[in-house]
């Protein structure tokens, strides 16, 4: 009696070379045992991923609920707009005030002087008997008008708006929805450092150790950019993130006509003017790692920066001073071991 063979499957890794054991239920993929473990290992990777991102999102969120100087500065403009508008309204009203006053005073003058000459005639006339019925005819005319003259000096006035130029503009609020599309990419580089992956990451390309050097194309002035980096190192030689100003066109982070740069170096030392790039006393964090994982903030409103270490859960902040980092600042990284890369996750404006 003759048994039919079942056809063996190749793992999908290993192709012809392993035979598969294991289907996936998600991927529908067979894979061999050591391979199984692998995928499920990297699946289980995914998903940290995942909550990473969930838990930064979530301290973002927090932030901004605790935060509550945008929400004031925004009442504080709305105020300052409603003084600022009621002042104008009333300074025009109070000019146009005295417009009306100014020219009614000017044509009730001009008429009482007539009134009074015409008075004069009358008298003299009646006091020297001297007048006939034309006399009468002409000061009666005369009289009348006068009469229609006082009549009109205030119909004569009118209100005029300037539709074109509105005296205090319109205010409104509104949410640019355009701002969840931003994304951060490098665009210019110094050194032996190549760009790659639509500029979303950065990699040293010599075979020697030197200084190379990459800066990212957004702008910031206002608000507040989060950015996602992942930085890989082969070994203890340092690398750095840094904001600078967009005035500074030369990249390297030297100082250049009085400005510098505002960043972090992987030893836990600071490229900081203010406090001679000291390392913080008793804090170990960057120092000695591979793989760091940050998430960056850039908050100009307050001008500071600050990091959030994921593996560490630490977050350090610096303040920048705009004397010698001027708006608006761009991102600056530095590598300078074989192979070192920086990569940009994810970014947003907050």
């Amino acid at each position: 009696m003759s048994h039919s063979s079942v056809p063996k499957v190749p793992c999908v890794t290993c192709d012809k070379n392993g035979l598969g054991i294991f289907k996936c239920e998600g991927c529908a993929q067979v894979f061999c045992r050591k391979h199984s473990t692998e995928h499920r290992d990297k699946l289980t990777h995914q998903l940290d991923e995942l909550f990473i991102e969930h838990d930064a999102l979530q301290k973002s969120i927090a932030e901004h609920n605790d935060e509550q100087n945008s929400y004031q500065q925004l009442l504080e403009k709305i105020k300052t707009w409603e003084k600022d508008a009621i002042a104008k309204i009333q300074r025009t009203a109070n000019e146009a005030r005295q417009q009306v006053n100014k020219l009614t005073n000017e044509k009730t003058e001009i008429l009482s002087m007539k009134l009074n000459d015409l008075a004069q005639r009358l008298r003299k006339a009646r006091t020297d008997d001297d007048y006939v019925e034309t006399d009468v005819e002409k000061w009666t005319k005369k009289l009348k008008g006068l009469k229609s003259e006082m009549i009109t000096i205030l119909g004569s006035l009118t209100v005029v708006e300037d539709s074109k130029n509105a005296l205090v503009p319109k205010m409104s609020i509104s949410s640019i929805q355009q701002l969840a599309k931003f994304e951060e990419r490098f665009g210019e580089s110094l050194g032996n450092i190549t760009i790659e992956d639509n500029g979303r990451s950065i990699a040293h390309s010599s075979s020697k150790r030197s200084d190379a050097y990459a800066r990212a194309v957004g702008e910031y002035s206002h608000g507040k950019c989060r950015i996602r980096l992942i930085i890989n190192k082969t070994a203890s030689y340092v690398a750095s993130f840094n904001v600078v100003s967009k005035s500074v066109r030369t990249l390297g982070l030297s100082p250049s006509n009085g400005c510098f740069p505002y960043g972090w170096r992987t030893d836990d030392s600071m490229n900081n003017p203010d406090i001679d790039r000291k390392t913080n006393p008793g804090q170990k964090d960057l120092r000695g790692e591979t793989t760091l994982k940050l998430d960056l903030l850039i908050d100009c409103d307050n001008r500071k920066i600050s990091y959030f270490n994921e593996q560490t859960k630490i977050t350090r902040t610096m303040d920048v001073d705009t004397n010698r980092c001027p708006f608006p600042w761009q991102l600056e990284c530095h590598v300078h071991d074989v192979n070192d890369r920086i990569e940009i996750l994810s970014s947003n404006l907050v």
